[in-house]
């Protein structure tokens, strides 16, 4: 295994997910976090620079890793793994010492599954009720979301074929 990658849904807590992992595994391995969407969280600061998009982040994320997307069906993914090679300077995983451990959030479509499946990373699936996921999406972002957007389409089915799944309705403990 080179990692564990945890699928979920918006809202369902794949950070969580991700910190309480490493609660139980920081006394035996290093554990550092990497996130399929973060070059598309980079961009935010634009939020600054323009009204356009008040109220509208998430979708702006969207659209924006779907032109992604246009280019490479794996660009996100290329992304978060060429982040991981800069960060221990490797060229390859199996480079990355054993006492580390990789994981990454984020995960939604069936190109994130196959890509790291290939890479031999652990799949964690994420559940949580709808209604609790809303109220987190509200709290977090301000705004009502729609429960599904065009990236999670995949999101339940592979969530289902997962080696491991986690329901984070109501907490971890």
């Amino acid at each position: 295994m080179n990692g564990i990658i945890i699928f979920g849904e918006k809202g369902s807590g794949k950070d969580t997910v991700a910190e309480y992992i490493e609660k139980f595994i920081k006394e035996n391995k290093e554990v550092s976090f990497f996130n399929i969407g973060d070059i598309v969280r980079n961009m935010s600061c634009m939020f600054l620079a323009t009204e356009k998009w008040n109220n509208k982040k998430r979708e702006f994320y969207v659209e924006t890793a779907k032109k992604l997307k246009e280019l490479d069906k794996n660009f996100l993914n290329y992304y978060a793994l060429g982040k991981i090679f800069e960060q221990f300077q490797v060229n390859t995983l199996n480079e990355i010492e054993n006492n580390k451990l990789l994981i990454i959030t984020g995960g939604r479509t069936e190109e994130d599954y196959n890509f790291w499946r290939e890479r031999n990373f652990l799949i964690v699936g994420v559940t949580c009720e709808e209604n609790i996921r809303q109220e987190r999406l509200k709290g977090r972002d301000g705004y009502f979301q729609h429960s599904q957007d065009s990236l999670e389409k995949d999101t339940k089915l592979i969530i289902k074929k997962s080696d491991f799944i986690i329901n984070n309705s109501s907490g971890l403990e």
